[in-house]
């Protein structure tokens, strides 16, 4: 059954009217008819199954039962990537939105080799924006993503989180090991910061000398690799 997701408060009996969007990929994509049914989630997270009532220009549901789902990573987990290169970053967001990552903040990182202005800025948020909500969808999440260009590293505040990581490559020792002993059972707002394709710059590893450094297991992976054996770390710990 095909999810999508609405910004609206949802009960038991309430009309639906789909978005333009929404509509269009039930008419055109799914080819749905009335009478179908499609599952719906709210702006609370709460799961529901609807039926197709109208297909006009708006595609209308009607709310006809409520569900329990469990798809959520139990710990709310942050990343902050970098810009990256080419098509890398929509990757990365796609694979990361169904790995359970709750947020994910965009950081200007000083070895980037992609720089935007602010228009770029929004004109690529949009385009992510549609990136995770599809790919939220289509992995039966609850939550999509929340997405935000945020400062450089240096500016960050990491008091915000019950353990804020920074996947550095140049520890040494027993990276695996030290990793789930720092995934302990009481977090429940975990938050890492990734490298670009350079690497961090020595003066970003200061600024984050108060964040718990890990090495992500014993080879050097990429940019957009990283955050995922880290979500999927996350993943084998707490479900």
């Amino acid at each position: 059954m095909q999810r999508y997701f609405t910004a609206q408060d949802v009960e038991i009996d309430d009309l639906i009217v789909m978005s333009q969007e929404d509509t269009h990929h039930m008419k055109n994509v799914m080819r749905m008819a009335t009478d179908d049914t499609i599952e719906i989630v709210d702006n609370k997270s709460q799961l529901f199954v609807a039926k197709i009532e109208t297909i006009d220009e708006r595609v209308r549901v009607r709310v006809i039962e409520a569900r329990v789902d469990k798809s959520e990573l139990p710990v709310e987990t942050t990343l902050f990537v970098p810009l990256l290169k080419g098509d890398k970053l929509d990757w990365l967001l796609q694979k990361a939105t169904e790995l359970g990552a709750v947020h994910i903040k965009l950081y200007e990182a000083d070895r980037a080799v992609v720089k935007l202005d602010q228009k770029k800025k929004e004109k690529k948020l949009q385009r992510f924006e549609k990136i995770v909500k599809e790919a939220a969808e289509q992995s039966k999440r609850l939550k999509v993503p929340s997405l935000k260009f945020v400062g450089n590293a240096k500016s960050l505040t990491i008091d915000d989180y019950d353990r804020f990581f920074i996947a550095y490559e140049r520890l040494s020792g027993d990276a695996s090991k030290q990793l789930n002993r720092m995934l302990t059972d009481d977090l429940k707002r975990i938050a890492c910061i990734f490298g670009p394709e350079g690497g961090f710059s020595n003066a970003e590893v200061e600024s984050l000398h108060d964040a718990n450094a890990v090495r992500l297991g014993p080879r050097i992976l990429r940019a957009e690799t990283a955050p995922l054996y880290f979500l999927s770390a996350l993943s084998i710990k707490y479900e």
